[in-house]
């Protein structure tokens, strides 16, 4: 049962706390541990909370508790409900940015914002430290919630400012020219299922020939094999629940995948009990799965060979999905082919518009806001007899408003220059061309700068 105190500190403030039995020693020894809040509300809510730890066996944590002493137990904790990858992952990023450094150390009632942020400024690429950040609030969350600490200090602390990576997706032409080299690869199911399907790179490495239908035409994505930190993790469920879904195959994938099956049943009479028996699609020559590396290694090659611009294996996912709506796919149907929870993911970040199309877009809106005129364009007829009446007048183009000017002349060669009460005739710029043409004799655009007017001859 929990004990309740209260003293003045020097300062004059009144603190409150609470000391409860975490076990026993082995000569029977109570052991003890002590915490202080601001309030006897935080104190009796904290001590409810500690005693709840204690009776379900969770509480390691006492005021000599370190950080990493608790991110160690944090992480236990985790691997009994987490997904292997994300507990991996989570590691990795607590091995690599926390451990060895002096918040590592902190006791972890004592660790402060201010020695978040400088942990947090310290990390070398920004990505990594707001990854990291994440996890350290997502665990920190847990131990304010659990009654180990009062407030999560990472709370108060700024994420450093990161641009994340753009994906690329490549245009038709391109992807044929991709495939043209990629048909002769070891791989080349592999960048078929991509290409075609859209599918992500650990889906395709999951795969399996008893999800395949090649009678039917279809094919369940029902699990993955992610590599993270080095580690590749064997039948791991999809990203997400919308992940598990049903493909339809072309009559040229179908038609592909038979004949890779056939290949495969021929280095497994070959290669014999060596062989094993994993039942992946897409493997090495000797049957075993594929490395997330030797892939990237492998498409960086074959790019190369295509003489194609530089992406991610990844990217033939936002390739597929950008070519899949340009054909006029819907996007919804578009969105759950891909294994998309919400549409909106789809459109913004996998949807990618080439230069072309952005022209074309600029076109049609050009188009769209263009108003008729109910001043139709003059023949040249038209403008002959409208020109007449300045013989040697000078033309002077306007750009800022759009009009034509021509001067009449006032007397002598030049005086058409003069500021002196000129007469002139406005006309539209869209006349521009008749005009240059009427005045100059040369079909052509009508010059913007007034230093490139010429004087009428005509």
């Amino acid at each position: 049962m929990a004990h309740f105190s209260e003293y003045t500190k020097k300062d004059g403030t009144t603190v409150h706390r609470v000391r409860v039995v975490t076990g026993y020693q082995k000569d029977g020894t109570p052991i003890q541990e002590s915490r202080t809040f601001a309030t006897k509300t935080e104190a009796k809510k904290a001590a409810k909370a500690w005693e709840t730890q204690i009776a379900q066996g969770i509480s390691g944590v006492t005021d000599r508790t370190t950080l990493s002493d608790y991110l160690d137990e944090w992480l236990r904790r985790k691997a009994r409900s987490a997904r292997p990858i994300t507990v991996t992952n989570y590691a990795w990023l607590i091995n690599h940015t926390i451990t060895g450094t002096p918040l590592a150390g902190t006791m972890l009632s004592k660790v402060t914002p201010g020695q978040v942020q400088r942990w947090i400024d310290g990390v070398p690429r920004a990505a990594t430290a707001r990854k990291a950040r994440t996890v350290l609030n997502i665990a920190l969350n847990e131990a304010a919630r659990l009654g180990h600490i009062v407030l999560n200090p990472v709370a108060r602390t700024t994420a450093p400012t990161h641009v994340p990576h753009q994906g690329k997706a490549w245009t038709l032409d391109e992807v044929h020219r991709f495939l043209a080299v990629a048909n002769q690869d070891i791989y080349a199911p592999y960048w078929h299922l991509a290409c075609y399907l859209g599918m992500r790179p650990s889906e395709i490495a999951g795969l399996k020939w008893e999800s395949v239908d090649l009678d039917a035409g279809t094919m369940r994505v029902e699990r993955a094999r992610p590599t993270v930190c080095g580690k590749t993790f064997e039948s791991e469920q999809t990203k997400s629940p919308s992940g598990t879904r049903t493909l339809y195959l072309s009559e040229s994938l179908v038609q592909r995948l038979r004949t890779h099956r056939v290949y495969q049943e021929t280095m497994r009479s070959l290669i014999g009990t060596r062989w094993p028996d994993s039942g992946l699609v897409c493997t090495t020559e000797v049957g075993t799965g594929i490395d997330h590396r030797n892939t990237q290694r492998r498409f960086q090659r074959l790019c190369r060979q295509a003489n194609l611009p530089r992406i991610r294996v990844y990217d033939l996912r936002h390739t597929a999905t950008s070519l899949m709506i340009d054909a006029g796919a819907d996007i919804k149907a578009a969105s759950e082919a891909l294994g998309h929870s919400d549409p909106g993911i789809t459109m913004k970040v996998y949807r990618h518009v080439q230069s072309g199309q952005r022209a074309q877009a600029l076109a049609l809106l050009a188009q769209a806001i263009t108003l008729p005129t109910d001043d139709p364009t003059p023949s040249t007829d038209d403008l002959a007899k409208i020109l007449q009446k300045y013989p040697t007048g000078r033309p002077r183009g306007d750009a800022a408003s759009g009009i034509l000017h021509v001067e009449k002349e006032l007397g002598g060669q030049d005086s058409n220059l003069q500021p002196s009460d000129p007469k002139s005739v406005a006309l539209p710029l869209r006349h521009r061309p008749l005009l240059y043409q009427q005045y100059t004799g040369v079909s052509g655009q009508w010059p913007v700068a007034s230093s490139q007017l010429p004087v009428a001859s005509c």
